[in-house]
C-alpha cells in the first residue's frame, strides 16, 4: 500500500517531508513534485501510480501571509481539486472503485467574517463540487466524501487574531477523520456544536445572520 503525496518542493519542505518519511517507513510514502493548479502535472503523476484513492488536504489562505494571493488561494483550493478528480476520476469510475476525500471548512456553510472572502469561497466550492459528483459517482461505486473542520489546533492557529471556540486537538481531528472515512457519511464534520450552530444560521434570514456574525466577533475577538 502505497502513498503518494504532491507537493511544491523547497528547502524547508524536503526537510519536513526527510522526518514524516522516516517516521511512516520510506517504502510507503512517496513523494512526488507537482502543482495541483497545472493539470499536465496532475496528469503526469497519476499516469505513472494509478491511484485507487485520493484525499484532497491542499489548502491556503493568504492571510498574514505575504507570499500569497486572492489569486492564488483560489487555484489551490478549488481549481486544484478540479485538477485532480479531473485526472483520477476516470480510472475509479472505469473500475467501479475508488474513494474520494476533500478538504473543505464549516466556512464553507456561510461566509464568516473571521477568513477572507477567498477562503471561504474556495471551501464553498469544494463542499458543491463534492455534492455534484456524489450521486454521479454513488452507481459506480466510488464514495465521496467532503471533510468540514472547525477550528484545529494546528501550527497555522498560533497566529490567530482571534479566540477559537471549541479548539480540536490535531490528534483528535485525525482520528475523526480516519473513522468518517471507514464509514458511509457523505460529510465528516465536528465538532459538533460549532457545526450545528453555523446550519442553523445559514438557514436565517441576512439580517439575522449578519447580526449573529456581528455578535459573534465581539465576542471571540482578542
Amino acid at each position: 500500500y502505497r502513498v503518494v503525496g504532491i507537493v511544491r518542493r523547497s528547502a524547508m519542505e524536503d526537510k519536513k517531508l526527510y522526518n514524516i518519511q522516516h517516521l511512516l517507513d520510506n517504502t510507503n510514502l512517496i513523494i512526488e513534485n507537482g502543482d495541483v493548479t497545472d493539470s499536465s502535472s496532475i496528469w503526469r503523476i497519476v499516469a505513472q501510480y494509478k491511484p485507487d484513492e485520493f484525499y484532497n488536504l491542499a489548502a491556503q489562505s493568504h492571510v498574514g501571509a505575504s507570499f500569497t494571493t486572492p489569486e492564488s488561494t483560489l487555484s489551490i483550493n478549488a481549481t486544484g481539486v478540479i485538477n485532480c478528480l479531473e485526472a483520477i476520476l476516470p480510472r475509479m469510475i472505469e473500475r467501479e472503485k475508488g474513494q474520494v476525500v476533500l478538504m473543505s471548512s464549516v466556512t464553507g456553510y456561510l461566509g464568516l467574517p473571521l477568513f477572507s472572502p477567498e477562503y471561504s469561497i474556495s471551501k464553498s466550492a469544494i463542499i458543491m463540487i463534492a455534492r455534484t459528483y456524489y450521486d454521479r459517482l454513488k452507481f459506480k461505486n466510488v464514495k465521496m466524501q467532503v471533510v468540514c473542520p472547525s477550528f484545529v489546533d494546528t501550527g497555522l492557529m498560533s497566529k490567530r487574531i482571534f479566540n477559537m471556540p471549541f479548539l480540536v486537538p490535531t490528534e483528535k481531528a485525525a482520528k475523526k477523520i480516519v473513522k468518517g472515512m471507514h464509514s458511509n457519511k457523505f460529510e465528516i464534520a465536528f465538532p459538533l456544536p460549532t457545526v450545528y450552530f453555523l446550519k442553523f444560521v445559514s438557514m436565517l434570514p441576512y439580517k439575522l445572520q449578519f447580526w449573529l456574525a456581528k455578535f459573534t466577533m465581539n465576542r471571540i475577538r482578542k
